[in-house]
Order: structure tokens, then sequence, then C-alpha cells
């Protein structure tokens, strides 16, 4: 595809991993479902360097309802893949030993 304007290929790419550009902070999170009554355990991400504050209200759009109205409690956050990794292992192990199916 030729870019009309100034007569040269239109490039584009699209990186599915998320290695390139701009790293993400990543968080592992816990609140008390109010539905089930049980602990929830949950990982979220967002591009670029952001509070866990931030994060879990962008995850969830401001809207609590699910945690009885109570934003989840992050305790950990971390940047880039190494953040990823280690939020993304937390969340599993939290899991497990409250009980995971």
């Amino acid at each position: 595809m030729m870019n009309s304007k100034r007569q040269q290929p239109l490039v584009t790419w699209i990186e599915p991993w998320g290695e390139a550009g701009n790293p993400a902070t990543h968080i592992t999170y816990q609140g008390m479902d109010a539905t089930t009554g049980k602990p929830y355990v949950g990982y979220a991400s967002m591009q670029g360097q952001q509070t866990g504050t931030n994060i879990v209200r962008y995850r969830y759009n401001g809207n609590f309802k699910r945690f009885g109205g109570k934003p989840p409690e992050v305790f950990y956050e971390g940047y880039g893949q190494a953040g990823k990794n280690t939020a993304r292992g937390l969340e599993q192990r939290l899991f497990e030993q409250l009980g995971g199916p």
C-alpha cells in the first residue's frame, strides 16, 4: 500500500507480545468478592509508569461494586517484563494458597 501524500510505502506493524514501545506497570491485587464472600486475587496492567491505585481504577472503570464498593488492595507493583513475571507469579501462588480450583 502506498501513502499518496509522500509516495512511500506505508508500513504497519503490530507487535502481539507487548514487548515493544512503552513498557507497562503490572500489579497483583486482592479484594473480597461481595457476591461469593470469597477472596478474589487478580492481575492487571497499564501502559507506562502508573500507580497501583490508578491501574485498579482503570481495570474496573471506577466501579467496585464487585468488592462491596471498596477497591481491592494492591499488594504488588512492578514495571516491565520482570514486573509482569512477578505479578503473574504472585497472582497464581496466592490463588492456590486461597484454595483455588
